[in-house]
């Protein structure tokens, strides 16, 4: 073709004929990309991702390119999925000698096997011999388990196919299911509703099979009946419960409903009762009450004075023995109290209101535990009246060693300061004194405890897929707030670190890009702001060989004229990558792969900004150009194809002369032609 148009004449029509011409090649290259991309119009695209259990990896449906689809006529399925964790997966039969994966369009029931394209390893949707149950639901989305010989089971939950039209099966519709557990007596049962197939196809019904399971793959026959539901008493609270119902017919058609779940729990409906008569215990500044109920529920103690809210007080901790000691009160004051009790279903239960007094003073107040550190604390306190205290603290109730207040005479203001501690420990400590009329000083029971030295506490690690160098991202806590550092190196290289100074319960640090197929030792530690350091070592963390091919963006090509009288033609070709690559373009005239029959010399420079110049390109013609880069680790992209219909070559001064002739005198001009 080349050739051809090399020797063709121009005559005083070529510009038309030339740019018609163009037209037409360029809007059938254009068609056939489209035709090529969406030659199914009956195709329906798989959405969304299925999980692979064993690595928390996804097998990707939507992005990274993934194009897997299916129809409604064969439910055959095509294309291909994308793993971080094992790479293209084909669907199809292309790329895929045990496929493609197919869908009964009955029962939404996957069968056959897709093909990993890295290991031959497959992913198994038979059935036998591993028990995969993936199927397609009515609403097009995917559930259930699919076995992969790599990695182990994977999660369909998550992949839909909308438009999928699923013929009305035979089996059982519109499974519910219930808990009908009676929590007071501790009998636990859940209860299953179905109805009945919408098309028996002419099938003789024989009988409803209940099956359950407890984890939603395997499942045992544990009934069967011919009526619309069951009541299944042999289960218990705790375990979730996994059921499918099976129509059976007379010819040995067997087909199974969607699988239902619950865990049988039960729920009350009343309030736990109040037992006995509560306890109250009054002191100048608090109370402490205590009470029983026949069920376990949280424990709160409402105050009023009159019709003034004062506080509520308590914990959420279920229980049957309730203690709460309400604190902040005035001594010698009237107040209202009203218990208050929740159980775990919600169900509120309230005693009468009733009135109680606080203890007349003297009394301790404004208790504050302040500058608590490794080994000490400072406490202060305030008194009624002038009075002398001491401070009696210990680990327990027992107390055990009492201190003196700082101030050596009577005063309304105290303080003591407790060194010496114990790191990390619980300290409860009580305040005694004696006013100037003699009058005792009792404080309540008060507790701190002491700083804990820092600790590294629940270590994760998480590949950084978005990069084209491999990094983690390194996850932990600390028991208390500390500065984050990571040191790593691979085994006999150069270590690197990252670091926050902000101090933190949670850490997250992501690291610099780590070597191919090595072998990394991390070092996690961290500072609190006593400069305490806690140190926790991570070894043997392998990383993975590269796989991952450079992505290729804003592919442009450009043409740049020759010389007056040169027919050739440059064409310039630019592009990036998002790692250091070579640089290497592939054109041929006319559309299509089989077309890229050219190329220009690879450039081995690994850059990231690539520029490459095609020399002697014919003039108005339709080509193809498509870039290649190769990464550091031998992975290929290639882009997709750009058409570029060359510019017509440039008229020499005998061309134009001829030309102008053949304008004006018309049959002289064809002397010269």
């Amino acid at each position: 073709m080349i050739s051809t148009m090399k020797n063709f004449k121009i005559s005083k029509n070529s510009t038309v004929i030339f740019s018609i011409i163009a037209v037409v090649i360029t809007s059938m290259v254009v068609s056939m990309l489209y035709m090529n991309k969406k030659a199914d119009a009956t195709a329906i695209d798989l959405e969304g991702r299925a999980q692979i259990l064993n690595t928390n990896g996804y097998l990707n449906f939507t992005d990274y390119s993934a194009n897997v689809s299916t129809s409604n006529i064969g439910c055959q399925f095509d294309g291909y999925a994308w793993s971080s964790d094992i790479g293209w997966v084909a669907f199809g039969s292309t790329d895929n000698p045990d496929g493609p994966v197919t869908c009964n369009l009955t029962t939404g029931i996957l069968s056959g096997k897709a093909r990993v394209i890295n290991d031959g390893s497959i992913i198994d949707f038979n059935s036998a011999p591993y028990d995969s149950n993936v199927r397609i639901l009515s609403s097009g989305n995917f559930i259930g388990y699919a076995w992969s010989t790599a990695l182990g089971w994977v999660n369909f939950t998550g992949v839909s196919a909308p438009g999928i039209s699923l013929v009305p099966p035979n089996a059982p519709q519109n499974v519910r299911i219930y808990d009908t557990s009676d929590r007071d007596l501790a009998e636990y049962s859940v209860t299953l509703r179905w109805q009945a197939p919408t098309s028996l196809d002419g099938e003789a019904f024989e009988s409803y099979l209940v099956e359950r399971g407890t984890n939603g793959i395997t499942f045992v026959q544990v009934a069967s009946t011919s009526s619309l539901g069951y009541l299944d008493t042999t289960v218990s609270t705790g375990t979730t419960y996994y059921y499918r119902i099976k129509a059976k017919y007379t010819s040995g058609t067997i087909a199974s409903s969607e699988i239902v779940f619950q865990n049988p729990t039960g729920r009350f409906t009343t309030p736990p009762n109040l037992e006995g008569t509560p306890v109250i215990e009054a002191k100048p500044s608090s109370v402490d009450f205590s009470w029983r109920t026949d069920r376990e529920a949280s424990s709160y103690v409402r105050i009023t004075q009159g019709n003034t809210f004062v506080s509520e007080q308590g914990h959420a901790s279920l229980e049957k023995a309730h203690e709460v000691s309400v604190t902040g009160l005035k001594p010698g004051i009237n107040y209202n109290y009203q218990l208050v009790w929740l159980d775990q279903d919600g169900n509120e239960g309230k005693s009468n209101i009733e009135e109680f007094k606080t203890a007349d003073a003297p009394y301790i107040s404004e208790v504050n535990i302040s500058n608590i550190t490794l080994s000490s604390a400072l406490i202060t306190w305030k008194s009624t009246s002038v009075a002398q205290t001491n401070l009696y603290y210990g680990k327990d109730t027992t107390y055990g060693t009492s201190v003196a207040e700082s101030s050596t005479s009577g005063t309304t203001s105290h303080s003591a300061f407790l060194d010496n501690l114990e790191t990390g420990t619980t300290y409860h400590f009580k305040i005694r004194g004696t006013d100037t009329e003699d009058n005792d000083l009792v404080s309540d029971d008060y507790s701190f405890s002491t700083l804990p030295l820092p600790l590294i506490l629940n270590v994760t690690t998480q590949p950084i897929t978005d990069r084209p160098a491999q990094a983690l991202k390194i996850n932990w806590t600390t028991n208390v707030p500390t500065s984050s550092t990571i040191i790593y190196a691979s085994a006999g290289g150069k270590s690197s670190e990252v670091s926050k100074s902000e101090l933190s319960i949670a850490h997250e640090l992501e690291t610099g890009p780590l070597e191919d197929n090595a072998t990394y030792t991390f070092t996690i530690s961290g500072r609190d702001q006593f400069g305490n350091e806690a140190v926790s070592t991570l070894s043997g963390i392998n990383t993975k060989n590269d796989t991952r091919p450079p992505v290729i963006s804003n592919f442009i090509v450009e043409t740049e004229t020759g010389e007056q009288g040169d027919d050739s033609i440059k064409v310039i070709a630019s592009w990036g990558t998002d790692e250091p690559s070579t640089s290497k373009v592939e054109f041929g005239v006319g559309a299509g792969d089989a077309n890229l029959t050219q190329s220009s010399q690879e450039s081995t420079a690994l850059d990231t900004s690539h520029v490459v110049v095609v020399s002697g390109i014919e003039p108005s013609q339709a080509y193809q150009f498509r870039a290649i880069s190769k990464d550091a680790s031998g992975n290929i992209a290639k882009s997709t194809s750009q058409i570029l219909v060359t510019n017509q070559k440039t008229q020499s001064i005998f061309d134009l002369i001829t030309s102008s002739l053949s304008k004006a005198f018309g049959w002289m001009g064809k002397l010269f032609q």
